[in-house]
């Protein structure tokens, strides 16, 4: 029922909102980037993390923690540039985020979104089309997609091999424009 009504709401936006192909932001053009990713990711893409924003990038982390796991303790001491999301956050009802959490990312802009979760999980699918972002990045999951630029896979990926692929070749894309 919850996952009927989101669909709902995200094919909604779907038909409202035209692709536009100049939104591409190259590597090196890009300044603000947000990474939308599930408890577990984070966890794991820690390292990457601190390495990708000693580049000088600014990069802002979106952690999900909407999955209800038997001891499971919340994230504490989480740097000022990582936002957690927990089950509060979001409707009841809807699973769509509350007033507060509408606003504080209606009030933030980015040039590039990378959402690196692995499977099709429709409340981050619905923030992934509701972040204000210039071009959006993400694995190929099912039907809808709100990314522009996306990878496949015939295999499972990680939540760090979507992240390293994204990267990589996000990067060869800019070198191939930047020789051209």
């Amino acid at each position: 029922m919850f996952n009927y009504n989101l669909k709902q709401k995200i094919k909604k936006i779907e038909a409202g909102n035209p692709r536009f192909s100049d939104s591409f932001q190259s590597y090196e053009c890009a300044c603000r980037i947000l990474l939308l990713c599930e408890r577990d990711a984070y966890e794991v893409l820690l390292p990457e993390i601190d390495g990708f924003r000693q580049t000088g990038k600014e990069l802002e982390v979106l952690v999900i923690d909407i999955k209800k796991q038997k001891g499971s303790v919340p994230l504490t001491d989480t740097p000022d540039y990582v936002k957690v999301l927990t089950p509060s956050d979001f409707s009841r009802c809807s699973h769509t985020p509350v007033a507060d959490i509408l606003k504080f990312l209606k009030q933030h802009r980015y040039d590039v979104m990378i959402d690196v979760s692995t499977e099709l999980n429709y409340p981050m699918l619905y923030l992934a089309y509701i972040i204000p972002a210039s071009c959006k990045m993400g694995l190929k999951k099912g039907d809808t997609s709100p990314y522009q630029f996306m990878i496949q896979s015939t295999q499972p990926l990680t939540s760090s091999e979507v992240w390293e692929n994204l990267l990589f070749y996000w990067k060869k894309i800019d070198i191939k424009k930047n020789n051209s």
